[in-house]
């Protein structure tokens, strides 16, 4: 049971070297959480504003 216990901590090390996210991952999520954000500002300022659909139209 010790050999299969070892096996499965070194497949499971193996594993999270490949999904370990890098720093381009992380800056770009990060990016789109921003974007995100700015998105749902802009759909709050309309909201209150329909002028800006109308301008866009």
């Amino acid at each position: 049971m010790a050999d299969a216990h070892g096996f499965e901590s070194d497949v499971a090390d193996i594993l999270a070297h490949f999904y370990r996210p890098t720093s381009a991952d992380l800056y770009l999520r990060a990016r789109i959480i921003d974007a995100e954000r700015h998105l749902e500002a802009l759909k709050a300022q309309a909201a209150g504003s329909p002028a800006l659909f109308e301008a866009a139209a």
